[in-house]
């Protein structure tokens, strides 16, 4: 059964999200048009080919790669655009290669069409070829990078698609022990000079400071555990 899916994506995440969605879809169907729009086809392909993804099995349509580098070098089952401001033309090569044996659709992205392209415009275009999708029973992801500004744009496409789908960045977990230490660090560094602040008057001594705030040590070990956990949230944070 086809279903058509619009897929927001945080920014930040974006082109990790793609390959997963490209990656699923490989895996699914035999053959795929995918629409490329926010890169050139040969970075695409590189990012592909580094995930074990077989290109074998997309078919491009690119709108970047043509007025980024003019002496591009074309590669095979891929249709070349000047630009994504004609959606006329767009529309034609994305119907051709789906015409071709395409099983399904992968969009990127919604959110460039509004570069080139009134929302209304966009929006005419997206509801006609999910339509012709829906028609021709193919299955079709279609992606648009989250922004705030663009709730109701996003309202209004909604209505069209059989499912919306909002991701969540994925958490990067290979740093909180980089944030864990550096918080560490920098607490028992913050604990060490009040301790000795008091050496820092006139008639104090400071190598080695002779006079101490805490007398338990201690509190280097667990003020600086809380102080690691404070500071690793609020790494997190921003």
């Amino acid at each position: 059964m086809s279903q058509i899916s619009l897929v927001v994506i945080p920014n930040k995440d974006y082109m990790n999200k793609v390959i997963r969605i490209s990656r699923q879809y490989a895996a699914a169907y035999s053959s795929i048009c995918y629409v490329n729009m926010n890169r050139t086809l040969d970075s695409l392909t590189t990012k592909l080919q580094y995930a074990n993804i077989d290109l074998q099995k997309f078919m491009f349509v690119d709108t970047i790669t043509r007025p980024t580098n003019p002496h591009f070098v074309e590669l095979p089952n891929s249709i070349y655009l000047d630009d994504a401001s004609s959606l006329t033309h767009l529309s034609a090569a994305i119907n051709k290669t789906l015409s071709q044996g395409a099983k399904a659709l992968i969009f990127d992205s919604i959110s460039t069409l509004f570069i080139y392209n009134e929302i209304r415009h966009v929006s005419v275009f997206a509801q006609n070829l999910i339509g012709s999708l829906r028609k021709s029973g193919k299955s079709a992801i279609f992606t648009m990078i989250e922004d705030e500004t663009k709730q109701d744009v996003l309202t209004g496409l909604s209505r069209y698609f059989d499912k919306v789908i909002q991701l969540k960045p994925t958490p990067n977990l290979a740093a909180i022990p980089v944030f864990f230490i550096i918080s560490y660090l920098a607490a028992i560094l913050a604990l060490y000079f009040f301790d000795i602040h008091w050496n820092f008057y006139p008639g104090g001594q400071l190598f080695p400071p002779e006079k101490h705030v805490f007398e338990d040590r201690s509190i280097y070990l667990w003020g600086g555990a809380i102080g690691a956990f404070i500071g690793t949230i609020f790494l997190k944070i921003i």
